[in-house]
């Protein structure tokens, strides 16, 4: 227990100061306020800590590095062991090994002593220590990756189920969707299959994405994959393969961020993405403007085809360029690749091998180049990635290709282009344009080629151009264009701004489809405007318009803790007057996370349902994760406390009923912050460290275990044998004469660990020491922070005094 300084509770502001190192007190004044004078002087120098262990919050050069346990010697000075300096991330070799005038057996090294130039600064009422040492005396971060974490076996099982029953008049429709993700960790190996599968209206599909093993060996910095897998070429389109490929560890950043799409829903639909004639990603949005992140990709250089499917049956159709979905610039480093192409969609599967480098060639200047080569197919691509200034970036590709069994050689080329232009204003622009004879792969091997090239572009272009204001808001548009071999063309515009008015916020979107096949009608514009009502609630108003026909609706949201969120909402549509509710709530129940919705007017119904997480079965059993788990990830246990709190990168996690949780996320190669929220813990539990800073090699399964005591506060109520309160200031002590604490008023002593002090002395100048033995219960109640009782304080016999 932390104890206040003695002058501030005989209330003497002067001596009360904390910048005081030495302070007298008055023996006689101590005496007539009922004050142990030995009391005065352990407190006689600045507030200390009491001798012993603590849970103290720890900073270092003004850095918070979360909760520890540290300990204090007899003096209140911090006392240094190998757990303090680990937490502090202070280097050993910059502590002496033994200071000057100390024994060999000294037990309780301080800070000073053992790092002169560190300075040490403790609060005991805040419960906090700051170190303030030379940065040459941190750890440097390791260059070394292989001194990373390592190893480990774990499986898991990633899913996202989806459903959506919708109902206009007597026809009905169902839709369900499941994106999994199953595999294992074992000795750094990462395992992973990847599929989805869809049914609508009673048909079934099943597409397997791809299956592969993976290895990242730290000291040549190289990956090794085996099974069906995308080969990553960094200046060629991918392919899809079963084979084998070797690349740079740095390689594997390249596919992290996704695709990127964008659009307008004008009611509750589906959206389902494709990319060479495979679906590799599906989900269900609400009504207004939506933005998909991390759509997976299997072609980088590839556009996508995406459709959209309202609940009354209505499609929207568009085509997202490589430029709008975010084109990824190639990472340093190489990838050798060799297999069979599978998901051709037609005659064969050729033999594929592919070879491919990106690294710097001077000064913001990288360089890309790549090769393919399969039966009767031969291709080859060069990229020049420039940073002109540190606004300017532009990228230069260019592709060339000879498919023997077509008898055809072609060129494709790409320019992309980004530029901030001042502190304001930002343009991106990029264009594709390709011969008639130019094929990629799977062009060759297609059935129809000759059908199916008339059907492809010819070029493709997009631009964008965005503004940024602190008082007007963020206003952006882009436009994309693509035209085919067969002379038609599709136009695309998207337009968007957002701006706050206080605590209000706006936001118009504007989508326009403007090929000549497509119908104004398909043009969507829609308008919000929302206030809060409070921390947690919104209220929103609507204005959309889509077919010809507007809609005005309102909802209210309520983010009811983060564990709990709703909406409901009422709309009115101009063109047949219909009025329709939609209600829609999500939850987190620590252990999955759950979305429903419900949408009714007078002719027609929907509901959706979406369930998504992760299972991850270890050595300890099974333990869920409301998150998808990465491909290096944890589990980490806190005792056996059950429904701890504890921040990890991928989001808040919980401990389940055996006190493990699943670490979701943890950065490859880099530093991952967890934090035991203590709030959170039973009120009978003391954590050892309540913040722990991991670094762990790609594929590890890292094991994390919170040391935490169980204790028992009590508030003593004492009495001597003969009934009387004991008196005030009496000082409490330990078996080892350590001080406990002091007697309040009425007698009452506070014991912070009734279970490690089940015996305590009393002692004061006026009186004979007495011994106070503490018995408890079998029955506790975690949920209060200490237990109360009565006890009597007998005389100690043969009393040295």
């Amino acid at each position: 227990m932390v104890l206040l300084p003695l002058a501030c509770v005989l209330d003497l502001p002067d001596a009360c100061a904390n910048d005081l190192t030495d302070v007298e007190f008055d023996a006689g004044m101590l005496k007539q306020r009922g004050i142990d004078p030995k009391l005065a002087e352990y407190f006689r120098q600045a507030p200390r800590f009491t001798a012993g262990r603590h849970v103290v919050a720890l900073r270092v050069n003004g850095r918070s590095m979360g909760r520890v346990q540290a300990s204090f010697n007899e003096t209140g000075a911090l006392c240094v062991d190998a757990a303090l300096l680990e937490a502090a991330e202070i280097a050993a070799s910059s502590i002496d090994e033994r200071p000057s005038g100390q024994s060999p057996a000294f037990a309780c090294p301080d800070m000073t002593s053992r790092l002169p130039r560190a300075n040490v600064e403790l609060d005991p009422a805040q419960g906090e220590v700051s170190l303030l040492v030379p940065t040459d005396a941190l750890r440097t971060p390791r260059q070394d990756v292989s001194g990373y974490a390592r190893g480990g076996t774990a499986a898991l099982l990633n899913y996202e189920v989806i459903g959506m029953d919708s109902r206009r008049g007597s026809r009905g429709s169902r839709y369900g969707s499941a994106n999994t993700e199953l595999g294992f960790n074992a000795g750094d190996w990462v395992v992973r299959s990847r599929q989805v599968a869809t049914s609508s209206d009673g048909r079934y599909r099943t597409d397997l994405l791809d299956t592969y093993a993976q290895r990242s060996f730290a000291n040549h910095r190289a990956v090794l994959q085996l099974g069906q897998l995308n080969i990553m070429n960094p200046a060629l389109a991918g392919a899809q393969i079963s084979g084998v490929q070797l690349m740079s560890e740095q390689a594997l950043a390249t596919p992290e961020g996704g695709a990127i799409v964008e659009g307008v829903a004008s009611s509750p639909a589906r959206v389902d993405v494709r990319q060479d004639g495979v679906l590799i990603y599906s989900t269900v949005v609400p009504v207004g403007p939506f933005a998909l992140t991390r759509v997976p990709r299997i072609n980088r250089h590839g556009s996508l085809d995406v459709t959209v499917v309202g609940s009354g049956g209505e499609r929207q159709h568009f085509v997202v360029s490589p430029a709008m979905a975010g084109t990824a610039t190639p990472s340093a480093g190489y990838s050798l690749a060799v297999g069979r192409a599978r998901k051709t969609g037609g005659i064969g599967t050729p033999w594929v091998v592919s070879a491919g480098w990106s690294g710097p060639v001077r000064r913001r200047i990288v360089l890309s180049s790549g090769t393919m080569l399969a039966t009767a197919y031969q291709s080859f691509g060069v990229g020049l990635g420039s940073s002109l200034a540190t606004t300017t970036q532009v990228q230069v590709d260019l592709v060339g290709s000879r498919a023997s069994r077509e008898r055809v050689a072609g060129v494709q080329g790409t320019l992309t282009l980004s530029q901030r232009l001042n502190a304001q204003w930002s343009m991106a622009y990029s264009s594709t344009r390709q011969s008639h004879g130019f094929r990629e792969l799977l062009d060759t091997a297609r059935i129809g080629a000759t059908t199916r090239n008339r059907t492809r572009y010819r070029s493709q272009s997009s631009a964008s151009l965005s503004w940024s204001d602190s008082r007007f808001g963020n206003l952006s548009a882009g436009y994309s264009r693509t035209t085919l071999f067969d002379g038609r063309t599709t136009k695309r515009a998207l337009a968007s701004w957002a701006t706050r008015l206080g605590r209000a916020s706006m936001s118009l979107s504007a989508e326009w489809n403007l090929g000549h096949a497509m119908r104004s009608g398909n043009n969507a514009i829609y308008f919000n405007a929302t206030i809060p009502l409070g921390d947690r609630r919104r209220m929103s108003t609507t204005i959309r318009r889509y077919t010809g026909e507007t809609r005005y609706g309102t909802t209210f949201s309520d983010q009811v803790n983060e564990f709990v969120s709703y909406r409901a909402g009422l709309e009115y549509r101009s063109g047949d007057g219909r009025r329709s509710l939609n209600t829609a709530v999500s939850l987190l129940p620590r252990y999955l996370q759950l979305d429903a919705g419900y949408t009714r007017d007078t002719r027609s119904n929907s509901v959706s349902l979406a369930v998504r997480g992760g299972l991850v079965l270890h050595e300890h059993g099974l333990t869920a994760s409301p998150y998808a788990v990465r491909d290096t990830f944890g589990v980490l246990s806190v005792g056996d406390a059950a429904g701890v709190r504890v921040s990890t990168p991928g989001g808040p996690v919980w401990t389940d009923g055996r006190g493990y949780a699943v670490l979701p996320q943890l950065s490859p190669y880099g530093k991952s912050g967890i934090e035991v929220a203590t709030d959170s813990l039973p009120r009978n539990v003391d954590i050892h460290r309540g913040a722990a800073m991991v670094q762990a090699g790609r594929g590890a399964v890292m094991a994390l275990d919170f040391a935490v005591n169980t204790t028992r506060r009590v508030l003593v109520s004492a009495r001597t044998v003969d009934g009387r309160v004991v008196p005030f200031g009496a000082t409490v002590t330990d078996g080892q004469g350590e001080v406990v604490g002091v007697v309040q008023g009425d007698g009452e002593i506070f014991v912070p660990n009734a279970l490690a002090t089940p015996r305590l002395t009393v002692r004061r100048d006026d009186m004979p020491d007495c011994g106070l033995d503490i018995r408890l219960g079998e029955q506790r109640d975690t949920n209060a922070y200490y237990e109360s009782m009565a006890a009597v304080c007998r005389p100690i016999e043969n009393d040295p005094r």
